[in-house]
């Protein structure tokens, strides 16, 4: 009798998995279509992306007709790209930006639009930070690392940390489904 419920307990198990599986696949990706469906939270990420030098991601919010003109091949290595717990550290601050619509342009397939952001100054964590320096941040403790992301974070909580406003303009076309940024490479635009 208890091998016949472990049984029936198992073929449950079995078939229920897999469909767990896809749900919650399905569940991620509806996300991610819902964030590239929306042109605001397209230019966060791709700004999210560029501060905190994570380009391989910035990449994938481009539009493929600039793909075409850089690969991200050249595009990363012309930059210098955070790996590691820079990366993760880049990436934290990058989270604490602020960002709002200041205008809009719609012509259908194509959107001009204004933000208007705040982000913490890199240069103001700079000494926190040993200046950025990457390899030193990538050979801290995991003890030195939590340490150092909780400072950061009771930093912003108390408003001690300094930000700076700016605004851009950005273009995006629609690209089936999806918001891309369009910076036209191939008219020569200069590259951000």
């Amino acid at each position: 009798m208890v091998f016949t419920v472990l049984r029936k307990s198992l073929l449950v198990l079995i078939l229920l998995a897999p469909m767990a599986s896809i749900t919650i696949h399905l569940h991620n990706r509806s996300r991610e279509q819902t964030k590239a469906d929306a042109p605001l939270e397209v230019i966060q990420s791709y700004l999210k992306a560029t501060y905190s030098r994570d380009y391989r991601a910035a990449y994938g919010y481009i539009s493929a007709a600039d793909q075409k003109i850089r690969d991200e091949k050249s595009y990363v290595q012309g930059r210098g790209e955070f790996t590691g717990f820079a990366a993760r550290l880049a990436g934290t601050l990058a989270n604490f930006m602020d960002l709002k619509l200041a205008e809009e342009i719609s012509d259908g397939a194509r959107k001009k639009i204004k933000v208007e952001y705040s982000v913490a100054a890199a240069e103001d964590v700079s000494s926190l930070v040993w200046a950025w320096d990457a390899e030193k941040l990538n050979s801290l403790s995991t003890a030195e690392q939590t340490l150092l992301l909780d400072a950061l974070a009771a930093r912003k909580r108390s408003g001690n940390l300094t930000k700076i406003q700016g605004h851009e303009t950005f273009e995006l076309i629609r690209e089936g489904n999806a918001w891309k940024i369009f910076h036209d490479w191939a008219a020569g635009t200069n590259v951000n």
